[in-house]
């Protein structure tokens, strides 16, 4: 059975961790995804159109799969960050954290006091990592529940600082995407731009240096390596539409190539 503290654990003895990640609303994709070497699973409820009962049974089949459940929240629900930990989830990413109090609002949802203001209702946690008193869960909970907040934008970046110094916040998560978009103005998203990827650099460096986990989003595994080497210890890559795309092309051109023989 997974352990509550698998995320943060995988995190500290692993150079780098990758997740998967889940635009769709099915718990038997987040599952198939959870059971590929992946090292968590991802699941977008901001983008990805995922509602509350299908993020909760996707947590649940992720977790039963044997890997940790981080869930994206939509902006400025953090409510939705205490629900998903109530439910399973190891981590929680909130997007458009731009400023100290952005920062202070999502931990106070995500960690216990003295720390936080999460309430208390972790049952159906506890039933998936097997544990019999929910106190237990709560003396673990501030530790091995992660709070990453994303930065996106240029003012996020203004106060880099102040968000880094926020008690509780466990790492920034980069939004190459966003960034990009902010930094052109609006004109493209461009994750190739020399001036974002310096960005990215900076990011991960002030990161580390604050004591905290870097981590970003990368649309393929070569963005990945690039992230990687840039310094960022959780990765997540692709879709699962973008698998699902991938390996019918796949299958595909194997086909194509066994009729010109």
């Amino acid at each position: 059975m997974i352990a509550m503290t698998a995320l943060k654990q995988g995190l500290e003895a692993n150079e780098r961790l990758y997740s998967g990640w889940c635009n769709m609303g099915d718990a038997q994709i987040a599952e198939v995804i959870a059971r590929a070497p992946f090292g968590a699973v991802t699941i977008d409820m901001q983008h990805g159109g995922i509602g509350f009962e299908q993020a909760r049974a996707m947590t649940t089949s992720v977790t039963m799969a044997g890997k940790p459940a981080i869930v994206r929240i939509p902006v400025g629900e953090f409510s939705m960050a205490s629900r998903a930990l109530d439910f399973g989830a190891q981590a929680i990413i909130a997007p458009m954290i731009n400023c100290r109090q952005d920062a202070e609002q999502f931990v106070a949802a995500v960690k216990y006091p003295p720390i936080g203001e999460r309430s208390y209702a972790p049952m159906r946690a506890c039933d998936l990592f097997g544990i019999e008193a929910p106190n237990d869960y709560v003396r673990a909970g501030n530790d091995a529940c992660l709070a990453f907040a994303m930065i996106e934008t240029m003012r996020a970046l203004d106060n880099l600082d102040e968000i880094l110094a926020v008690p509780g916040l466990d790492g920034l998560f980069m939004g190459p995407a966003d960034m990009s978009l902010t930094l052109l103005k609006g004109e493209k998203v461009d994750m190739d731009n020399e001036a974002a990827n310096e960005i990215y650099k900076k990011v991960a460096r002030v990161t580390l240096d604050a004591g905290k986990m870097p981590a970003i989003y990368a649309p393929t595994s070569d963005y990945a390596n690039r992230f990687s080497d840039y310094g960022y210890r959780l990765i997540a890559i692709g879709s699962d539409a973008g698998y699902l795309r991938m390996g019918m092309a796949q299958v595909l051109e194997s086909l194509h190539s066994l009729k010109e023989k």
